[in-house]
């Protein structure tokens, strides 16, 4: 669904995907799952991780399903060391 880059000396590539018709979202770093999960029913919901080795950064990412939300875009905000950093629609 949308995907961003972090880090200046070690540079990582965080993809993000919501599956609609089966509620399945994944999270990977550098093509690598961090994190997979499922949503089928209406809310928020909230992952965080962390990414690097030498150059650490923690990733929160946030989005909400609302009412008949599979039928309407989606948002997701991303935050980037508790700041933010972009939201994606989808």
């Amino acid at each position: 669904m949308f995907s961003f880059k972090v880090g200046k000396e070690e540079v990582h590539t965080i993809y993000f995907s919501f599956n609609r018709w089966i509620g399945q979202f994944k999270a990977t770093v550098d093509e690598k799952p961090v994190r997979i999960g499922y949503q089928l029913i209406m809310g928020s919901r909230e992952i965080k991780f962390e990414v690097g080795e030498k150059e650490r950064h923690k990733i929160r990412i946030t989005w909400k399903i609302p009412y008949l939300g599979y039928l309407r875009k989606l948002e997701a905000k991303v935050f980037v060391d508790e700041n933010f950093y972009e939201i994606y629609s989808f």
